[in-house]
């Protein structure tokens, strides 16, 4: 039987400047090396979307608008 754990993952970006690829990739590397010290093994990197819907305003007006968003998220797993 395995058991799964899911982390939300959202790349930090600089204030300044673009954040390059290889950043981003040293953040992912951060979380798998956290987690296989842990006995826990990568499975896989799902995305998820979702809508939010808009709210506030009063008879339509001053709302925020409805949009959708994707999260990401790590699963990793381990034999129990």
């Amino acid at each position: 039987m395995r058991e799964f754990k899911v982390i939300p993952f959202k790349p930090t970006h600089k204030s300044k400047g673009q954040t390059t690829l290889n950043e981003v990739a040293d953040q992912l590397d951060g979380y798998f090396t956290k987690a296989a010290s842990d006995g826990w093994e990568y499975e896989r990197i799902e995305t998820i979307r979702s809508h939010v819907p808009s709210k506030g305003g009063c008879f339509g007006f001053f709302k925020d608008p409805a949009y959708d968003m994707s999260n990401h998220f790590i699963v990793f797993s381990k034999e129990i």
